[in-house]
């Protein structure tokens, strides 16, 4: 028994050295894994903070490289800019020339064919004027001096132009949207006469005066030769929507002289021949001549300082009088 218990003993002791070397070797086992640990996410920092120097010192790298590369780009980069502004300022000018001629060119080639289709318009046979049977009737052109020649009369008791009574249709008219007076006929007036202007200043007698009288059809145009320009394009492209625009004024003389006996001259309103004529036509004792008031533009005409587009714009509009009434002006 004292044997068995001895040997009880000595296992107990056994097992309780045994137990603390496995603590002890469990211990140092923790203990350098804890060490490797340890050792390891201190590589794994300093990796980190590597990495994180070397990409600060290739940013800045770049960064100097940028702004040096930038300051050696930028001169080039301005002349570059330059010239391309340059070259697309020359395309602009070269374009609207391109543009400009462009036109003139078909607004010469629509004058000249329209010009040789005018001459062979059928010019109809007038018969001279009669002052006996009965009294000359005055149609009225806008704009060639209609209403000194129609107030000369009514104060000898003659009534002419806008003081006829169109009720009784004293010719036939074109259904136009304007005075009757301005509305131009659409048959042969027997014994009639009318006056013809030259149609650039006729052109600029109606811009002087739908600025004097602030009409619609010249409202924010400026009194100078840019406005009148760009009001002669203007009205011209409305004309050609509608026919009576500007109360007929811009009607070409044609379309009115091509129907009367006798054809007087403007440029000749102003001498006593042609009021002489007049009170002849009518067997009058006397008559009291009536001018035009003057205008600004005697002093100078635009004329000569209209832009060859412009010109060609009048000339093609009023192509008419120009191929059939020049020899009266």
């Amino acid at each position: 028994m004292r044997s068995r218990a001895v040997n009880n003993g000595q296992n107990r002791r056994d097992d309780k050295e045994l137990n603390n070397d496995v603590e002890e070797a469990e211990i140092k086992s923790y203990s350098s894994s804890r060490r490797y640990d340890s050792v390891g996410e201190n590589s794994s920092q300093k990796w980190m903070i590597a990495m994180l120097c070397l990409g600060i010192f290739f940013g800045v790298f770049l960064s100097l490289s940028i702004n040096k590369s930038h300051a050696m780009l930028k001169e080039p980069i301005k002349g570059l800019l330059r010239n391309v502004q340059s070259a697309y300022r020359a395309h602009n000018v070269a374009r609207k020339e391109y543009l400009r001629s462009y036109r003139e060119a078909y607004l010469e080639s629509i004058l000249a064919s329209r010009t040789e289709e005018m001459l062979h318009v059928a010019v109809p046979e007038i018969p001279v004027l009669n002052t006996t049977d009965s009294l000359p009737i005055f149609v009225h052109i806008p704009k060639t001096g209609g209403t000194s020649i129609e107030e000369s009369l009514l104060q000898r008791g003659v009534k002419g132009g806008k003081h006829l009574d169109y009720s009784k249709h004293p010719y036939k008219v074109a259904d136009v949207p304007c005075v009757p007076w301005h509305k131009p006929p659409v048959a042969f007036v027997k014994n009639s006469f009318a006056v013809v202007r030259e149609p650039f200043s006729r052109l600029e007698s109606e811009f002087e005066y739908c600025l004097r009288h602030s009409f619609e059809w010249c409202k924010n145009v400026s009194d100078d030769l840019n406005g009148y320009q760009n009001w002669i394009v203007d009205i011209l492209e409305k004309y050609k929507e509608k026919y009576g625009i500007a109360d007929c004024h811009l009607i070409p003389q044609w379309h009115y002289a091509r129907w009367v006996t006798v054809k007087l001259p403007f440029s000749q309103l102003k001498k006593a021949e042609f009021w002489d004529r007049i009170r002849r036509y009518y067997n009058l004792t006397e008559i009291t001549q009536l001018n035009e008031k003057k205008s600004h533009y005697d002093n100078g005409s635009y004329v000569d300082s209209l832009s060859l587009e412009v010109k060609r714009m009048v000339e093609l509009h009023f192509r008419e009088d120009f191929q059939f009434l020049s020899q009266f002006w």
